[in-house]
């Protein structure tokens, strides 16, 4: 079916007198007696809306594709090569094992996070015997051997065990409508942006799921959630890094006006799920039965008008 986006439809255009014409680009034949205003006067129909007079061939010519899952290669490379990367503020958790006194205290009552080692906002942490060492921009595991050679110099053959008690350094957000939108603190387990909408609790009723931003490193880029989650096209997702923005705007814009001999003549406001042609002419109460010669046409506008 069909599916529709700032549309205007009109049933019992033939009604309509001294409107303008608009040639449809397939048949080369004129739309008749549509006519569309916008704020501030009318329009040049040819210039700035599609008209089309709904056929069965046009139906057909305009239906989608059969949706179909695509698989995201370059993803899967990245998130398999994916490795955190320690900074400033995160609390690392250090064990030195048989010996207790250079193991991070961690009382009856004092979790990992408090006894930890807090990453200094110069990228160091103090460590018995070792002093100050630079670890920001390292992974646990070269800071496990950093370590190791540092305290080979005290100890002999230390066995050294490192991991991020708190990860507070590297983050995401996510705004707009979702259900808890904020930030999410970037882990040792990759965060993509299907991962950080259901963290966020999904998308809510007024979200326009087809034009999702993603902005990283100062670059925007539009994503559909929509063929994410509805068809399993993979090469919409991405692995998020520190400092990305996704921002899922509302669904405000999209709107369909049916007007003419239907029951309701009504604005509609198209929700994430989508809407065909046929539902919205029957959330208007159906074509007037007392209408024996009408026809029906939809009226596509750019973004821009």
């Amino acid at each position: 079916m069909y599916k529709l986006s700032r549309l205007l439809i009109l049933i019992g255009i033939g009604m309509s007198v001294s409107a303008c014409s608009v040639m449809l680009p397939s048949t080369k034949s004129p739309v008749s007696g549509v006519k569309v205003y916008a704020q501030g006067g009318p329009l040049d129909a040819q210039k700035a809306v599609d008209a089309y007079l709904i056929t069965p061939s046009l139906v057909k010519q305009l239906a989608p594709s059969i949706p179909f899952a695509r698989a995201n290669p370059p993803l899967d490379q990245k998130i398999k090569a994916y490795q955190y990367r320690v900074g400033p503020g995160d609390v690392l958790n250090i064990t030195v094992w048989d010996h207790p006194k250079l193991t991070t205290p961690a009382g009856a009552y004092r979790s990992a996070a408090e006894s930890g080692s807090q990453v200094h906002a110069n990228g160091t942490i103090f460590y018995p015997y070792v002093g100050s060492i630079h670890v920001s921009g390292l992974t646990v595991s070269q800071i496990r051997n950093k370590l190791t050679k540092r305290l080979a110099n005290y100890i002999s053959e230390p066995q050294i065990e490192v991991s991020v008690a708190t990860y507070q350094s590297k983050k995401a957000y996510i705004t707009g409508e979702v259900s808890r939108p904020g930030q999410q603190y970037l882990t040792n387990i990759p965060l993509t942006l299907l991962d950080a909408i259901n963290h966020a609790g999904g998308l809510s009723e007024h979200a326009d799921w087809h034009n999702v931003t993603l902005n990283s490193k100062g670059k925007d880029e539009k994503i559909s959630v929509e063929a994410l989650i509805q068809r399993g096209d993979l090469s919409q997702n991405r692995l998020l890094v520190d400092g990305d923005i996704v921002h899922v705007p509302r669904n405000d814009a999209n709107k369909v006006f049916v007007i003419g001999e239907v029951a309701q003549p009504q604005m509609l406001k198209i929700m994430h799920y989508g809407m065909t042609l046929t539902e919205a002419i029957t959330a208007s109460g159906g074509i007037d039965k007392t209408w024996d010669n009408f026809s029906v046409a939809v009226c596509v506008f750019p973004e821009e008008v």
